[in-house]
């Protein structure tokens, strides 16, 4: 096809449309290899029919590999100065008297619609789908709205379809329906728009959830650091370190760098630290103290050292009974046998 086989058409003064396009509806406009078709056939027989009095040419469709020539952009300039003159089409839509231009007509039927107009369900009258580069009337093809690229699809053709935004606001397409868009949980999906409000993003699985799947978020305590966590997370210590008395919560990197020393204030006692007596989390707020054993380095909470190790009657470290009386109060709160404390300490 070189366009040669257009020549029955030169000075046509009754066609009305002409599609050069080579591809069908809802194909994509792009051909690889570019067909042979040349506008150096083409565009003297179309120039022959825009020249004639009365022409009625009203939609004309250029290859995509033309969009890059000078000289169809050349004839499509004087074309469309040409139609404006030549026509005055209003609005279709009822009570719009608005005036309609060349490219806003529909591809299949050639109803014209202005932008402005919208149907009773909002939807825009005539629209272009960014994929398929043709433009429709909203009586051919629906042509729908994504909140979140802003761009305009043939709903359930082009190989794209819509979700809707759990706030209601408008439609999702396929091509902007990622996870971080959509709750792990129940599936729901958001816009930009809307996604702040109602959903959550874990910093550790990189998982989302909608607020109503899981309200157990919570962020680290560290006010310049930006990282939350998810309830699965968090009951599994993933990344991160809850107090299990007041429940606030410690990313790994800012328990461990808290003040250059692992999990230790400057004085020694840990921020948020794991009991070797109980396997608990408490935090350095919710403690009184912590006590460490000096023989072994073990760090305990107040109840499992006042309830089980300071109160009882052998050493915490062999297990073997004090063999002594009077044991120093030193000692005591330690837990460690006068054979098991190291010289020195």
């Amino acid at each position: 096809i070189t366009g040669v086989g257009l020549e029955p058409l030169r000075g046509s003064i009754i066609i009305e449309q002409i599609d050069l396009s080579l591809v069908a509806y809802h194909e994509s406009p792009v051909l690889d290899p570019a067909p042979p078709i040349s506008w150096v056939y083409v565009l003297p027989i179309l120039d022959s029919i825009i020249s004639q009095a009365g022409y009625e040419l009203k939609l004309l469709e250029f290859p995509k590999h033309w969009h890059d020539s000078s000289d169809p952009i050349q004839f499509l300039d004087r074309y469309l100065h040409m139609w404006s003159n030549r026509f005055e089409l209003t609005c279709l839509s009822t009570g719009c008297n608005e005036l309609v231009n060349e490219v806003e007509l529909c591809c299949k039927c050639m109803n014209y619609y202005c932008d402005y107009c919208v149907t009773d369900d909002d939807e825009r009258m005539i629209a272009d789908c960014i994929k398929c580069e043709k433009r429709y009337c909203y009586e051919c093809v629906a042509i729908k709205d994504c909140r979140c690229c802003h761009q305009s699809y043939c709903s359930g053709h082009c190989d794209v379809s819509f979700h809707e935004c759990c706030e209601g606001c408008g439609k999702i397409c396929s091509e902007c329906d990622t996870e971080e868009r959509r709750c792990h949980r129940c599936k729901d999906r958001w816009c930009d728009d809307c996604g702040g409000d109602v959903s959550q993003k874990c910093s550790f699985c990189n998982l989302c959830f909608c607020n109503c799947c899981d309200t157990n978020f919570k962020y680290c305590e560290n006010d310049s650091c930006l990282w939350n966590f998810c309830g699965d997370c968090l009951s599994n210590s993933k990344g991160c370190i809850k107090c299990n008395k007041c429940e606030k919560v410690w990313c790994d990197e800012c328990a461990d760098n808290y003040c250059g020393d692992g999990l230790h204030f400057p004085n020694g006692h840990p921020k948020i630290g794991n009991c070797d007596g109980c396997d608990c989390n408490v935090c350095f707020h919710c403690n009184d103290h912590w006590s460490d054993c000096g023989r072994c380095n073990g760090i305990y909470c107040v109840q499992c050292w006042g309830d089980d190790l300071r109160l009882s009657d052998g050493c915490y470290r062999c297990q073997k009974p004090f063999q002594f009386s009077g044991v120093p109060m030193a000692l005591q709160n330690f837990n460690v046998c006068e054979d098991c404390l190291e010289c020195g300490f």
